[in-house]
């Protein structure tokens, strides 16, 4: 057996020499033709010898990138290319790589300690996500700006990419922990760069801010860290603090409730000085939900003292920094004149809500095409468009799916939703094991609160939604493997 398994093994060795010589010929020719996609295949070259060795390699990378939407990315055609997407898109590959070259094997004789097999997952929202994608792009045919319509398909497809590679990637419990350390750490690390931008940006040093976020006009400093909005960086929080607030109601080694706290005062802190109104709203949201999933409330009672105690101490953190290091009278600016701002954005959200509702009831079956609900707008009021930024956005995310993909991609996106909820459900109603319970009300906490802040702004494709979605999942099977919940 054990002669004949080598012999397999030698042809894989084969197989993948063949593969890499193919490529090399092919950088080769190019070499000739454009610098540019030499050096960008050269570099897919390289990772891909990387990613055959282990296509796992890129789990850590993938979850501590997932924040980093600005800094840290490339353009590319006009488009800003993310990490997080790049290493999704190589492990998926990879993954059928790996399956291609390991049918030269007979998996029993490969593994005969019982390796875990490795065929891609499939997952309950499979079916859903597989409607849901299909009614975006049957809905380009009434895009009037087609361009932008595949390039928002693209996006949601790199954003698929994330939620199945996370699936694939985190196929135990060991995996999972690893993961979420990795994720709390990354969370902590933005928030602390988040934190040095509101200082930096009062002493003259450096910020990597966008100007219009900076302190002027007597406004405060909105912080937005790697991402491109405060209200972005707070829906990327949104995600983290409710696991890591659900952490502490366990005691696991793995996760010490000193760093866990350290981490959450960073994090709170940063979502403060967000200034984001559905940040907030969102955090209580999520806090709400955790304490409602609560089990055994009495014996926990300590570790609620703490969870109390560490939102109290960013307050007073934020308020400090405010009082300190923001010069006098910004606070009430912002606080009158931003109630004002609010007034006329609430405004303009309504028109534009008004607005999709009425694009719905022109093309309810099929909408107007994923992505062209800022091209139509311009073009029924008559407005130029000549970069990205002129396109508006509902604000909404479903009032945005269903005028973009008509009722039959709202429904297929409300599945999608509800399969995510009820599947975590009843792993809360059924799990005895306390970490995986943890985690599933960490969470259900983090989507509802990432579901009450989509009613006021559109980025659904952002990279830590689909993460959250493929962790869920990967939670869900690995609870269901050991408990047969």
């Amino acid at each position: 057996m054990e002669t004949a398994l080598i012999e397999k093994l030698e042809r894989i060795d084969k197989f993948s020499f063949y593969i890499y010589l193919a490529l090399g010929i092919l950088i080769g020719v190019l070499a000739f033709i454009s610098p540019f996609w030499t050096i960008l295949l050269a570099s897919v070259f390289l990772l891909g010898i990387v990613f055959f060795k282990d296509y796992k390699i890129g789990l850590v990378p993938l979850v501590f990138f997932l924040p980093f939407q600005r800094l840290l990315t490339f353009e590319f055609k006009g488009y800003t290319i993310q990490l997080s997407y790049v290493l999704a898109i190589f492990t998926l590959v990879f993954l059928m790589i790996d399956l291609i070259v390991r049918g030269f094997i007979d998996r029993r004789d490969a593994c005969p300690t019982g390796e875990e097999h490795r065929g891609v997952i499939r997952t309950p929202l499979g079916w859903p996500l597989l409607v849901f994608m299909l009614t975006n792009f049957i809905s380009t045919i009434n895009a009037i700006n087609k361009t932008r319509s595949f390039a928002i398909m693209l996006w949601a497809l790199a954003s698929v990419a994330v939620y199945y590679a996370v699936v694939n990637l985190i196929r135990d419990k060991e995996t999972l922990v690893k993961t979420m350390n990795v994720l709390i750490t990354s969370a902590a690390v933005v928030s602390l760069f988040g934190l040095y931008q509101f200082v930096a940006s009062y002493i003259g040093l450096p910020t990597f801010l966008r100007d219009n976020y900076l302190s002027q006009g007597g406004y405060l400093t909105r912080i937005h860290s790697t991402t491109l909005e405060p209200l972005i960086f707070a829906s990327y929080l949104l995600i983290v603090i409710p696991v890591a607030v659900s952490l502490l109601r366990i005691k696991d080694s793995s996760f010490k409730h000193s760093k866990l706290i350290l981490n959450l005062l960073l994090m709170c802190s940063a979502l403060f000085l967000t200034l984001s109104r559905g940040g907030f709203a969102g955090l209580i949201i999520s806090l709400a939900v955790i304490f409602l999933l609560s089990k055994n409330t009495k014996r926990y009672k300590g570790l609620y003292i703490k969870i109390v105690a560490v939102f109290v101490l960013a307050v007073v953190v934020f308020s400090l920094f405010l009082i300190v290091i923001a010069p006098q009278g910004t606070i009430t600016t912002t606080i009158y004149q931003g109630t004002i701002a609010r007034v006329g954005s609430s405004a303009e959200r309504a028109v534009f809500l008004k607005a999709a509702l009425r694009m719905f009831l022109k093309s309810p079956f099929l909408g107007i095409g994923v992505g062209n609900f800022g091209p139509y707008y311009n073009k029924l009021f008559f407005l130029s468009t000549v970069k990205v930024g002129d396109f508006r956005m509902v604000n909404n995310v479903p009032v945005e799916i269903l005028a973009e993909t008509g009722i039959f991609g709202f429904l297929a996106g409300l599945w999608l939703w509800l399969s995510y909820v009820v599947n975590l459900w009843k792993v809360i109603r059924k799990t005895k094991d306390e970490l995986i319970y943890s985690l599933s009300a960490g969470f259900m906490a983090g989507f509802m609160a990432l579901s009450f802040q989509y009613l006021t702004f559109s980025p659904f494709y952002a990279a830590w939604t689909w993460f959250l979605l493929g962790a869920g999942m990967a939670l869900v099977r690995i609870s269901r493997m050991n408990q047969g919940v």
